[in-house]
């Protein structure tokens, strides 16, 4: 779970702290390994906080702490 200092932004909130207790069919499974493969390879050219501010992304939440969260408004 996130420290107790982290910020949200307004009407944004963390998942649920509950375990899941239901095993997903293999094409969810396939279909959650998908998504992730490709979040990671289109964020692969941001591994440098430099390139992804090149690219439009601003701080969403404050910076100088341990977590700060980009996004792009555009």
């Amino acid at each position: 779970m996130p420290g107790p200092n982290m910020q949200m932004a307004q009407g944004t909130k963390m998942a649920s702290a509950q375990p899941c207790d239901v095993t997903p069919a293999k094409q969810q499974q396939k279909t959650a390994v998908n998504l992730v493969d490709a979040a990671w390879n289109g964020a692969r050219k941001y591994q440098s906080l430099a390139a992804a501010k090149a690219a439009g992304y601003r701080p969403a939440t404050p910076t100088g702490r341990a977590v700060v969260h980009y996004i792009n408004p555009s």
